[in-house]
């Protein structure tokens, strides 16, 4: 019995699953973690340290002595305004500021 070509019948084709471990490319992903944006207080407290960072001696005298004296409720950079008078408190709307008692 002779088989010919036209009589077998080819072999389906089988799809290999990918590897498990695969090769990561480690700079790109650090390129996106770098790009991710913070969202709300995160982001606020992000642009407060860039600012204090990146500012000059006087902007971040301003920054202390307005947190300091305002109990963290004011945050200004303008030394000029705050070198000259102490930092009312100014809590948010719809709170009220008060003193610390033991």
């Amino acid at each position: 019995m002779r088989i010919y070509r036209e009589q077998v019948p080819e072999a389906a084709s089988v799809e290999r699953a990918p590897p498990v471990f695969q090769a990561k490319d480690w700079d790109n992903i650090v390129k996106e973690n770098e790009n991710d944006k913070e969202e709300g207080d995160a982001a606020l407290n992000s642009l407060f340290q860039k600012i204090y960072a990146e500012g000059s001696d006087d902007v971040r005298r301003a920054m202390n002595k307005s947190f300091f004296e305002s109990g963290g409720t004011v945050l200004s950079t303008n030394w000029e305004e705050i070198a000259a008078k102490t930092t009312p408190i100014k809590p948010p709307d719809g709170m009220e500021y008060r003193k610390w008692t033991e």
